[in-house]
């Protein structure tokens, strides 16, 4: 839902406010609402990572004008500190997620991940932390689910 987007892009304001770094990622391969949002169709994004996609190569900067207004508020110029990684251009259901490629993401950096629904063909369990577990959160692409710290 586009509430918990708007969360999970508050809790991205948030931290770049306080002069971190952060990365979205858009996990939610079905909908992909959030990538229509920060990023326009047909980047290649998170699942499409694999021997012909590197990681680098799917991360973007986002356009302060694509964010909640909150989120505008909240961050102002440090917008260049956030990062967004679409779902990709492959639809349904991956096989498996390349959650070890984001373990190569500098440690300093606060991950936040849509998952997908619960209820979908790929269920959030699919999605667990990375290595460094404080520094990633988690929000279910469906309504009513909060952050869930890993």
């Amino acid at each position: 839902s586009y509430a918990n987007q708007d969360v999970l892009l508050g809790r991205a304001a948030e931290v770049v406010a306080r002069g971190g770094r952060a990365l979205v990622v858009d996990a939610d391969v079905e909908h992909q609402r959030l990538s229509m949002r920060l990023a326009g169709s047909g980047r290649a994004g998170f699942v499409d990572v694999g021997d012909d996609v590197d990681l680098a190569g799917t991360i973007h900067r986002v356009s302060l004008w694509r964010l909640p207004r909150h989120a505008r508020r909240r961050m102002g110029d440090g917008v260049e500190h956030l990062r967004f990684i679409a779902a990709g251009r492959r639809r349904g259901a991956p096989r498996s997620y390349p959650l070890r490629d984001l373990d190569r993401i500098d440690s300093d950096v606060v991950v936040l991940i849509l998952a997908p629904p619960l209820m979908g063909s790929r269920p959030v369990a699919a999605l667990p932390s990375r290595s460094a577990a404080s520094d990633c959160y988690c929000a279910e692409s469906s309504a009513g689910t909060p952050l869930l710290p890993y």
